[in-house]
């Protein structure tokens, strides 16, 4: 993530609450799929 671009502490906070969000939309799927036989990513 490139943070030269963000001038505001709000920037800073909106950013990384995407990253966040990300992060856990990833590992919410991840798991979801790791339910599965045939998921070969377990």
């Amino acid at each position: 993530m490139v943070l030269g671009g963000l001038s505001t502490a709000r920037d800073l906070a909106q950013a990384l609450t995407v990253t966040s969000s990300r992060a856990i939309a990833n590992a919410q799927t991840r798991s979801m799929l790791a339910g599965h036989d045939d998921f070969l990513g377990v």
